[in-house]
């Protein structure tokens, strides 16, 4: 897939999601928002959330892959990543 293709899964189902992380992978998915219609939802989907979340829209800003100071910063703030 072309790293440079981003899909925003925000207004997908946990389905639709799923969907498409068998097609195109983790990498290129970002979960945005439908903002002012709608609040951001939780798909539930576990470990792939902070891809969805945190990784992805990060790469998709700045373009870098270093990941480690935001995932360390998204478990202090939130949870720990699994």
């Amino acid at each position: 897939m072309d790293p440079l293709v981003w899909f925003d899964v925000s207004s997908y189902g946990t389905r639709g999601i799923d969907a498409m992380l068998r097609v195109v992978g983790v990498d290129g998915l970002v979960h945005g928002s439908d903002r002012p219609y709608a609040a951001p939802s939780d798909p539930g989907l576990g470990a792939v959330r902070f891809a969805l979340r945190t990784r992805n829209p990060s790469r998709f800003l700045t373009g870098s892959t270093a990941t480690a100071p935001l995932q360390r910063r998204y478990e202090l703030n939130n949870e720990r990543v699994p």
